[in-house]
């Protein structure tokens, strides 16, 4: 074998190596380690930055960004999503001037109220019109206002929106501004993450984003009524839904009014999902994901029964995820055997029918 093609293929061994490092400080020391694994390496450590007021091991000021980009300007095209934790104009200044070329996801928190406003939002425009940028996250207590003059900006491309732990400070105004470039984005998908509003334009037809393409929906909210409006208007489109089956949100849910309903995930079990699936009509659901770190037996259990009664002659999988490392204690199973054979024990019916897939993880995966 020729020299120059042995070399390739050990550093196509060492990358795939690398690809498989989750945690930070073992990607920073195999940079440390060798030259050759620098690009690699880099490549993860920039996919997901956080830019905050200050420099941390974790967060780095918008001015060490830009330090680090002008003396090796190709870790832009590695960060494909930037999370502006501190939004004032000393940090959204320098990152706008950066030409980003391959950033897919922005995520916000609110602008610093003792900034100029209408300054701040015009570069927050800025960043989210970009025409690589396909999903917009915004986090903590937002302006409606400001919201619906953000996302009026955002380029058409945009089809994934987040609000996380977000809640909306005003309703709904009809002197709101209006989206300005006449092709809006066609939101696919919606999460809105232990939010305990709903902003209000999401329900207006006018609003700076159409939903009429909505396809995936994943809420954790409060609101309940005002969750099953907004799904009811979205029934023939939605393809899959992921809610925690442990909240009062849930119970109201009539799984059966998606035509297009073809895919489930759970992250809790309770009796607000088994009343759902008990008024719920027949449903197109074929397959189910239940992950958790903390279900007892009595969870397991309950979800076999209210899963064997649901109205689903569709349904070809119910996959149990369980993170292993999270139960501790005596008495419990020591491996992913006994594990295995726990579930099921603990759901008969689906493992009788032949549907259920169990598979155990040490932990689960972190995502930004």
């Amino acid at each position: 074998m020729p020299m120059g093609t042995s070399c390739l293929l050990a550093q196509e061994i060492w990358d795939e190596i690398l690809d498989h490092l989750d945690e930070r400080s073992d990607l920073e020391a195999s940079a440390l380690v060798c030259r050759a694994f620098v690009p690699r390496a880099q490549m993860h450590l920039f996919r997901a930055i956080t830019v905050g007021r200050h420099h941390t091991h974790h967060v780095m000021s918008a001015s060490r960004l830009t330090e680090i980009i002008s003396h090796s300007p190709h870790i832009i095209s590695h960060i494909h999503v930037l999370f502006i934790a501190w939004s004032n104009l000393g940090t959204l200044v320098p990152i706008v001037e950066i030409p980003w070329s391959r950033l897919i996801e922005i995520i916000f928190t609110p602008i610093d109220h003792t900034d100029d406003h209408e300054r701040q939002l015009d570069l927050i425009g800025s960043l989210v019109s970009l025409p690589t940028v396909r999903k917009i996250s915004f986090f903590q207590l937002w302006d409606s206002r400001h919201l619906r003059t953000v996302l009026a900006r955002s380029n058409p491309g945009v089809c994934s929106l987040r609000f996380s732990r977000c809640s909306s400070l005003d309703k709904y105004s009809s002197h709101a501004p209006t989206a300005r470039n006449s092709l809006r984005p066609n939101v696919t998908s919606l999460e809105l993450l232990d939010a305990h509003t709903i902003p209000e334009f999401l329900f207006d037809a006018t609003g700076p984003v159409q939903l009429s393409r909505l396809a995936h929906v994943t809420f954790r909210t409060s609101s309940g009524d005002r969750i099953n409006s907004l799904l009811h208007n979205c029934k023939d489109t939605i393809q899959s839904l992921d809610f925690d089956g442990s909240r009062e949100s849930a119970a109201s849910l009539d799984l059966g009014a998606f035509s297009s309903l073809s895919h489930i995930t759970l992250n809790g079990v309770g009796r607000p999902l088994q009343r759902a699936i008990e008024s719920s009509g027949t449903s197109s659901v074929r397959t189910i994901y239940f992950a958790s770190d903390s279900a007892t037996d009595s969870d397991l259990q309950l979800l076999d029964s209210i899963i064997s009664a649901a109205k689903m002659p569709a349904l070809q999988q119910v996959e149990v995820v369980l993170f292993i490392g999270g139960y501790q204690g005596p008495g419990r199973p020591r491996t992913t055997v006994d594990w295995t054979l726990l579930v099921e024990k603990m759901m008969p019916r689906l493992f009788e029918r032949g549907i259920l897939v169990i598979r155990c993880e040490s932990k689960p995966h972190i995502s930004q």
